[in-house]
């Protein structure tokens, strides 16, 4: 299990998300401390993150386990202007790359690899990491639901490669995890013509022998009593 699952609050991912979600619904800046550097989390006008992490710097960050107690997420100011050595990215972006980084193949716990998925939206992959075979693994899923052990099967590549990115989507908020819709079966009819010469012909009538009037029975008397 430990190589196909990872509990994303042992790593910064797991830090990162709830600060993330924290600053969106508070409407107010947050920051994680307890780091070498700081990363703020401004919420508007769309979240964005903000630190002095390079990508080389961050990603072994990233993929190392964290003590519960290393990285806080604390009340921040708002800053108008950037530090010295600061760089503004959008929260989905900085949230793909570090639980890309931290996933390293892995799905996070309490998720089903052979549960159907599929992608909202087309990942920015200019602004993110691009794991290998990211590209047709977007292009498969931004077009059709699927699990992360069929994508991997259909594409012939490695699972870990799908479980990354599956990872990576799910965390900076690309994953759709609600269950495809279920149409109902067409009900085939047959045409016009079928149905008419199939069903059944309406039935005449049987004819009810008339009873003779009261004329007919007179005349029958007199001619028998002739």
């Amino acid at each position: 299990p430990d190589k196909v699952f990872f509990e994303p609050e042992d790593y910064l991912i797991g830090t990162l998300l709830r600060a993330v979600k924290t600053a969106s619904e508070l409407g107010r800046p947050q920051a994680i401390a307890g780091l070498p550097r700081l990363i703020r989390i401004e919420p508007k006008p769309e979240p964005t993150c903000i630190s002095g992490y390079r990508d080389n710097q961050l990603r072994p960050l990233s993929m190392a386990q964290l003590p519960r107690s290393t990285a806080r997420i604390v009340a921040a100011p708002s800053f108008r202007e950037h530090i010295a050595g600061e760089t503004p990215c959008p929260a989905e972006e900085l949230l793909w790359n570090v639980a890309a980084w931290g996933a390293r193949g892995r799905l996070p716990t309490g998720h089903d690899p052979y549960r159907p998925v599929r992608l909202r939206a087309w990942p920015n992959f200019p602004g993110i990491f691009v794991s290998p075979h990211a590209l047709r693994i977007a292009a498969l899923w931004v077009r059709s639901v699927a699990s992360p052990v069929e994508v991997a099967s259909r594409l012939a590549i490695p699972q870990r490669y799908v479980f990354s990115f599956y990872s990576a989507a799910h965390f900076s908020g690309l994953l759709d995890l609600r269950p495809p819709p279920v149409t109902p079966a067409a009900v085939e009819s047959a045409p016009l013509t079928e149905r008419a010469s199939a069903a059944p012909a309406p039935r005449s009538p049987a004819p009810q022998a008339q009873k003779p009037s009261l004329l007919s029975r007179i005349l029958r008397k007199l001619l028998n009593a002739v």
